[in-house]
């Protein structure tokens, strides 16, 4: 899990938010976890993460989450820059 260095803390956490979500998509039978969003949010600078959705769901190893079926959506409550 690695972030490319950006030039703002809000495009690093933005960034963050789009491997994860590549991440989610790309396995069959990948639980959405948003334990693992939280990781990537915090390791590109996000000092606080409150998830409130995806929340976690199992899925069958047929299954595949898909972009539509969750929301990532980051509610920025204040920035250092």
């Amino acid at each position: 899990m690695s972030v490319r260095p950006s030039s703002s803390p809000k495009a690093a956490v933005e960034a963050a938010q789009d491997a994860y979500c590549d991440w989610q998509e790309a396995a069959l039978g990948r639980d959405v976890n948003p334990t693992e969003l939280v990781t990537r949010l915090a390791a590109a600078g996000a000092g606080r993460v409150v998830v409130t959705e995806p929340a976690y769901a199992a899925l069958a190893r047929s299954e595949r989450a898909v972009r539509d079926e969750y929301v990532v959506a980051p509610l920025y409550r204040g920035l250092y820059q």
